[in-house]
């Protein structure tokens, strides 16, 4: 069962980091990107935030290497509006689900495919 607290954290989070793109595609290079989901420690200290970058995977990892480089500035930001005692450590990862979703369904496009053929 997921504990409440961290689930409002992460949402929290979610959302003023979402607030903080255009700052961050113009100031730090980060490319046109969607916060996904994230996800906290029971302890609050780490955020697990997971992103997307429309102009897909190579793109993705140009802006997760500007985001690990924004972040005092992302950190900075979040300490002024969360209102935690301690902001937690951000980690940020390539969220690849969409991407593994649209594999899946090509692979059973070509299954379906396959069988109208037989």
């Amino acid at each position: 069962m997921e504990k409440i607290r961290p689930k409002k954290v992460a949402d929290l989070i979610k959302r003023e980091i979402s607030s903080l793109i255009p700052i961050l595609m113009r100031n730090h290079s980060v490319g046109f990107i969607t916060i996904t989901h994230v996800r906290m420690t029971d302890d609050l200290g780490i955020a697990y935030v997971y992103f997307t970058d429309m102009a897909g995977i190579e793109k993705a990892k140009d802006s997760l290497e500007k985001l690990d480089e924004a972040l005092g500035f992302i950190r900075s930001k979040l300490a002024k509006h969360l209102h935690l005692r301690i902001v937690p450590n951000l980690k940020f990862f390539i969220d690849d689900s969409l991407s593994y979703a649209n594999h899946i369904e090509t692979i059973i496009k070509k299954i379906h495919k396959d069988d109208d053929h037989h």
